[in-house]
């Protein structure tokens, strides 16, 4: 499979890329690439003597975290995007019990700790690239060639456990869900929700496989603020879990400006069903369509959408898997269960992960 970071660079070189609604910033594709493969060579060194290294980034929405992160994706790393407010008691456990080469991000109390030598500290586009020195070593067992990603799950945040995912794993379905979507290079998405989120990044990851724009921001429903800039950006997507639906709910979406907004996701749980029959007919009469989506980070993250034009009427659906997914409903025995029969649902397509990354000893098997 290509490099999933080099895929996602491809687009027109005119085409807007990526916008940053912090500082306003905005690179075009020609630029975007520009900037990642300088970003890649700080991802560079004769001590890893050629060797796919580990990279830990404490990911940010900001314009300079995503294009290190692509950055380090170019130069064929596997990088695993955590939460920047993890304690440091977590990073020192997850460090011991993964041993990254790279730190992205990581809390400067941690540098001033001693307990690693950093090799090498370089600042690109804004963010310290550090090398752990001591963990760049021959011993250190080799990570599978196809790894690009390492995500917690909801239920798996804060432990060593991650979801290991592939370059197909993650150009599959961006791909898939830019198709469901009907993305194309002429919209512009709207990256607010957490890009170590595994719906956060892939709400990037679709619009940069489309060619699309993306707007990154760290905004919130509540301010003013960014309301404004979805629409001076133009966004024609608005992603969201279901608080964020209540929280429309208790904004009053008929009194909202939403600009270019031409449909809205929702993934992430459950959203009630008094919730969808009051929101969605409000967003309709903007012209709005709403697509009910299910995923896990376990498939990249996306399993299924339900069309927009079914969301009333089938209440409760998840719809149809995506197009290169196969939804079966299996058995105790895993023989096919007939329609109308309670089974297990079993899930399979070209997004599903490799399996989990779990730390049973050290050196750690990745």
């Amino acid at each position: 499979m290509a490099n999933f970071g080099e895929l996602l660079i491809r687009g027109q070189s005119h085409n807007q890329a990526l916008s940053c609604s912090s500082t306003g910033r905005s690179l075009s594709y020609e630029a975007l690439r520009t900037v990642v493969v300088n970003n890649a060579r700080h991802f560079e060194s004769p001590s890893l003597g050629g060797r796919k290294a580990l990279v830990f980034q404490a990911i940010r929405n900001t314009l300079d975290d995503v294009t290190t992160l692509l950055g380090a994706l170019v130069a064929g790393h596997t990088v695993s995007l955590l939460k920047p407010e993890m304690a440091i008691e977590q990073w020192a456990q997850l460090i011991d019990a993964y041993r990254p080469e790279f730190l992205v991000g990581a809390p400067a109390t941690f540098f001033l700790e001693g307990k690693y030598n950093l090799s090498k500290s370089e600042t690109t586009t804004g963010l310290a690239i550090a090398m752990v020195s001591d963990l760049v070593t021959n011993t250190t067992p080799p990570i599978n060639p196809d790894l690009a990603i390492l995500l917690s799950t909801s239920g798996t945040t804060g432990s060593s456990k991650f979801v290991r995912l592939t370059h197909t794993n993650l150009w599959s379905n961006a791909q898939d869900i830019a198709k469901v979507l009907g993305i194309s290079d002429s919209d512009v998405g709207c990256a607010h929700l957490p890009l170590h989120y595994s719906y956060g990044l892939s709400v990037l990851t679709s619009h940069l496989s489309a060619g699309a724009a993306t707007l990154i921001s760290s905004g919130s429903f509540i301010d003013s603020s960014f309301w404004t800039k979805l629409r001076s950006f133009g966004c024609t997507s608005l992603p969201g879990v279901p608080t964020h639906f209540e929280l429309l709910k208790m904004l009053q979406v008929p009194r909202l400006d939403f600009g270019k907004v031409r449909y809205c996701t929702q993934a992430g749980g459950k959203i009630p069903d008094a919730l969808l029959r009051h929101i969605v007919p409000q967003l309709h009469a903007k012209g709005i369509s709403f697509f009910v989506m299910y995923g896990q980070t376990e498939a990249a993250p996306r399993l299924s959408t339900l069309p927009a034009k079914d969301v009333l009427t089938k209440i409760g659906s998840v719809g149809p898997a995506l197009s290169r997914g196969r939804f079966e409903i299996l058995g105790p025995e895993g023989a096919m269960m007939p329609a109308g029969v309670t089974g297990n649902i079993v899930y399979s397509g070209p997004n599903v992960m490799l399996g989990y990354g779990r730390v049973t000893s050290l050196p750690s098997p990745r």
